[in-house]
């Protein structure tokens, strides 16, 4: 019989990579649960592993997609060919990523997801994979188109309403034009025919038309000051604001309070707005409101300036009137500030226009 006289073991330290194998376990186990997206590529980019959230985002399962190139069936014609060549580039490099990219779920239906890819490596610094983590992010995509068109909605209707109140200035100034100095000349004209169509001449007509003159020049120059922006480092607000209640002829039934306004905080181009917004509300108190008193006051705090209009004409619904070229240039001469503007209103109740700015380096 033969007879063992010797044994020979041999012994495998698995100690470390039963720890991997663990870690991994419990690595892929919390992938699967988590809301993300997750996919494990070889190191040919061809799926490996997907986990519950990727099968629930793109409609494919694990069947359909392993062995596959994720890029192959998951972008289409409407995906960033920019956006693509910047993650072939990565992958070539074998560098990590960020992007947002859209793609296509099975049943053709786009989607946008925020990827995260970090190329994997065994122990001898070769490449093993690709592990992609995705975050659905098609609804902050939509709120945000949602916000860009708002903001284009907005801007157009800020574009009419500029339109609409530069066509009521000219339509005003072809008036002024027509209907004022027009007859005001018109009149000194006759006048000077008169003069020269006598005889003797007639010096009581040259003295009309030098009155007649006198008046177009006025006008002229009332109409220049509406036009016209002050130059607020050669004027104060206040001053200019004096000048337009005096020419309006609202001087008796008008009171200003700026007690609080400290101009030094409010930049021209602000006072520019304020002095504009004024200029609005007081033609539209002559106009239409029919009011026996006005008051103006202006103010500065530590964040804002306001104007604050009233009057106790007889008030309009502003329901009604809410689309007004008047409102309307007020609201968007405020919001080129980031201001806010309120009118209130109501039949018999005089108008009320509340106007605030932030404050910014004058």
């Amino acid at each position: 019989n033969d007879v063992v006289k010797a044994c020979v073991f041999t012994f495998n330290d698995i100690t470390q990579q039963d720890k991997l194998n663990k870690d991994l376990k419990i690595l892929l186990l919390a992938a699967k649960k988590v809301s993300n997206s997750v996919v494990v590529t070889d190191s040919k980019r061809k799926i490996v592993w997907v986990n519950d959230a990727f099968i629930s985002n793109t409609g494919y399962s694990f069947e359909e997609v392993e062995k596959k190139v994720p890029g192959h069936f998951l972008q289409g014609k409407e995906t960033d060919p920019q956006t693509v060549k910047f993650m072939r580039e990565h992958l070539h490099r074998q560098l990590p990523f960020e992007c947002e990219i859209q793609n296509y779920r099975k049943n053709g239906e786009k989607f946008w997801m925020r990827l995260n890819v970090q190329p994997l490596f065994n122990d001898d610094n070769s490449l093993s994979g690709y592990l992609g983590v995705g975050t659905n992010i098609t609804e902050q995509k939509k709120l945000q188109e949602k916000l860009i068109q708002q903001k284009v909605e907005a801007q157009k209707e800020i574009t009419r309403a500029t339109i609409a109140g530069q066509e009521k200035e000219r339509n005003e100034l072809g008036r002024e034009l027509h209907d004022n100095i027009n007859q005001i000349l018109a009149a000194a004209k006759i006048q000077l025919e008169c003069h020269l169509k006598s005889k003797n001449g007639r010096p009581e007509c040259i003295t009309n038309t030098l009155d007649y003159l006198k008046m177009a020049i006025a006008e002229i120059r009332n109409l220049s000051r509406n036009l016209v922006a002050p130059r607020f480092h050669d004027n104060y607000l206040l001053d200019e604001i004096g000048l337009v209640i005096e020419h309006l002829g609202l001087k008796q039934k008008t009171t200003v309070n700026a007690g609080s306004f400290d101009k030094d905080k409010v930049s021209d181009e602000i006072k520019l707005t304020l002095f504009r917004i004024l200029q609005e509300q007081l033609n539209n108190i002559i106009k239409y409101a029919k009011a026996r008193s006005i008051s103006v006051i202006l103010e500065t705090d530590d964040q804002f300036v306001k104007l604050f209009i009233s009057d106790d004409g007889i008030g309009f619904d502003t329901n009604q009137k809410r689309n007004g070229i008047g409102l309307n240039n007020i609201h968007n001469r405020v919001e080129l500030h980031d201001g806010r503007a309120k009118i209130i209103s109501a039949p018999g109740k005089g108008c009320h226009v509340q106007i605030s700015i932030p404050l910014q380096k004058p």
